[in-house]
């Protein structure tokens, strides 16, 4: 399977969806334990409970300078992490690598600009008096990005400051394309929709052939080797030619977390649905067999002599059975025994041993381990 199909998996594993086989009898249920849901909320919860705050200390305790230089950048930390509303990124962050395997978070500059009415008279008939200021705020900001729009240049590279290239590319409405992007000269070109072509061909003809009618795939790209940073709109490139990465420090802005490696020379990580969903759908089988035998049980068929053969029939909850010849002296829908309890408690035993382990709920190591 490839990754968007991993990722399908995974997500279908959290939410619990269920697919209804087609010839499946309406007596038939076919439910999905909420485990996996219930067991990733407590590890995401015994985590952010850990969340570790950075402290500064001056230098030189007795030099007033390093004092103060301290001070500075404990406020100027204290106010980034206000604005950039880490504690809701961050547990954004380890719900998206936990459920799909790999985390990816852009560090970027935002900075936006709006019009208010500020009010100076308020009548008591509802009419007012204002007038118009323009408010404008900027910093930095972290973003967690969907794992299935982050492209890497070489998946046996597990680094993502080492990737040769890494790409981004969202897809978004035509109208949310124009606000965003209405300062590069080039916005008026881009068409939605449609098939389109690139200098990157070799990318886009293994990714993304077609964007949906209506719509904008806007690409990033971070070319870590050659310092250069592009914005190409359904084909148009928007950034300059040869457009340099806008950070003094010439890293790619990404952050890379995963749950569990799959491999030691591989990008992506193993997700905890994919851990745990062998085990989850073994429970599921056993909960809804169990169900469906005491739904025949409670509402066993009826028997009606007829030119059918017993044989032939489906044998399911209310529903009349024909048969032909004498009628049978015995039939009994059987019940599941200990051993199917037994079976059952100790899956369940191995899914708690999947997710209760010291690396599961975040706590490090010891000198014993």
């Amino acid at each position: 399977r490839d990754l968007n199909q991993y990722i399908d998996y995974s997500q279908a594993k959290f939410n619990q969806y269920v697919e209804y086989p087609e010839d499946s009898e309406n007596y038939e249920i076919q439910l999905a334990l909420p485990n996996i849901r219930n067991k990733m909320m407590a590890i995401l919860a015994r985590l952010s409970s850990q969340r570790m705050k950075a402290e500064f200390f001056p230098q030189n305790s007795s030099h007033a300078f390093d004092k103060i230089a301290a001070k500075f950048l404990k406020d100027v930390f204290d106010w980034t992490d206000y604005k950039s509303k880490h504690d809701v990124v961050n547990f954004y962050w380890m719900l998206e690598t936990a459920m799909k395997g790999t985390g990816i978070l852009l560090e970027d500059y935002w900075k936006t600009t709006r019009v208010i009415k500020d009010i100076k008279i308020l009548n008591d008939d509802g009419t007012s008096k204002w007038k118009k200021r323009e408010i404008r705020e900027d910093g930095v900001q972290a973003f967690v990005l969907p794992l299935e729009e982050v492209y890497v240049w070489n998946v046996r590279e597990p680094d993502i400051q080492k990737q040769h290239k890494v790409f981004w590319a969202p897809i978004m409405p035509l109208r949310d394309f124009k606000y965003k992007f209405k300062n590069y000269k080039r916005s008026e070109e881009v068409n939605p929709g449609g098939i389109f072509a690139s200098e990157d061909k070799s990318f886009y003809n293994e990714y993304l052939n077609q964007v949906p009618e209506g719509s904008v795939q806007v690409l990033h790209s971070w070319n870590f080797q050659d310092d250069e940073f592009k914005i190409i709109a359904n084909g148009i490139e928007l950034t300059e030619k040869d457009n340099p990465l806008p950070f003094n420090h010439k890293k790619i802005p990404l952050v890379k977390n995963i749950y569990e490696p799959l491999a030691p020379d591989f990008f992506f990580g193993k997700s905890f649905p994919d851990i745990s969903g062998n085990l989850s759908d073994a429970i599921d089988q056993l909960f809804n067999d169990l169900f469906n035998l005491n739904q025949l049980r409670m509402k066993a068929p009826l028997l009606a002599q007829t030119g059918s053969v017993l044989s032939d029939v489906v044998w399911r909850a209310d529903n009349v059975v024909e048969y032909s010849g004498e009628k049978p002296e015995q039939m009994k829908v059987g019940q599941g025994g200990g051993d199917v309890d037994r079976l059952n408690n100790i899956l369940f035993d191995q899914l708690n041993q999947s997710s209760v382990s010291p690396v599961g709920q975040g706590q490090v190591g010891s000198q014993s381990t």
